[in-house]
């Protein structure tokens, strides 16, 4: 192989590297998103709110695709809680609990399930977000879609270091392979992103509490956002992206420069023979 060519894949296995730490990254941080909530209600204590005006307490939330932590101050201090996801797949919902007990976590997620059971029949979709509800169809497919883009990622990396210090025959094994596993990889991380940005657009967005604190005056829409986590996924797309084009600049063909070889090294065995 040419030594620019070489040094191109060098290149691409550097950036392969990176796309896969940083889809492994969003996996293990819980900032996909972050909120700010805050608590309006209205007061009467004297020389404090005596116009009626709304006081606001604040919160912090951050979480990621299975856990995360939140910390709400109701006026008597800050309240630190961890939360974790719990889903009903049949139903088709998942929601925040703060309850380290998987018991307690099973009978909440049970009541949340009567409550969209119930639900379902009047058809009030705006009460299941309120509920602190979000879709479990666009949270599993998240998940699979960048787990298929870490393990394209990984055949990727696999490749195009045998491309490295190897001479691949088969056009599978060779630049042709790496523009797929590459493309695969991107493709799969692109999916991933765009499928979270749906169920933040469509859930998140709005609440990412429990009915219980809605009800006592907690509002996080307007202050929910997108956080580190997802970007990683966007840095993956990109760095995955940067491979196929810098294997494009560099005169990689869609066909092994190797087969020849191949081939010629099988006939003289022949010959031999």
């Amino acid at each position: 192989m040419e030594p620019k060519k070489k040094n191109a894949m060098a290149v691409t296995l550097v950036l392969g590297i990176l796309g896969v730490s940083l889809l492994i990254a969003s996996f293990a941080t819980d900032n996909w998103v972050t909120s700010s909530p805050v608590l309006q209600r209205s007061t009467q204590t004297p020389g404090n709110d005596t116009d009626g005006s709304a006081t606001k307490y604040t919160g912090n939330i951050t979480f990621g695709l299975f856990r995360g932590h939140r910390v709400l101050d109701y006026g008597i201090g800050p309240r630190p809680q961890d939360i974790n996801v719990v889903c009903s797949g049949s139903d088709g919902v998942c929601a925040w609990s703060n309850s380290s007990d998987s018991a307690k976590r099973a009978d909440y997620i049970k009541r949340v399930v009567k409550f969209v059971n119930i639900n379902k029949t009047n058809g009030t979709v705006k009460d299941l977000i309120e509920y602190g509800l979000f879709n479990f169809g666009l949270w599993v497919s998240t998940i699979v879609m960048l787990a298929l883009g870490i393990v394209w990622g990984l055949v990727s990396l696999g490749f195009t270091a045998f491309n490295v210090v190897g001479k691949p025959i088969e056009t599978i094994t060779g630049p042709a392979g790496l523009y797929l596993w590459n493309g695969l990889a991107c493709t799969f991380s692109l999916l991933g992103a765009l499928l979270f940005v749906g169920l933040f657009t469509k859930d998140l967005s709005s609440n990412v509490l429990p009915k219980d604190d809605v009800e006592v005056g907690w509002v996080s829409k307007d202050r929910t956002k997108l956080d580190y986590s997802f970007y990683f996924v966007v840095g993956a797309v990109l760095s995955f992206i940067a491979s196929n084009v810098i294997l494009l600049v560099s005169g990689q063909k869609l066909s092994c420069s190797y087969n020849r070889a191949g081939e010629k090294e099988l006939d003289n065995g022949m010959i031999l023979y």
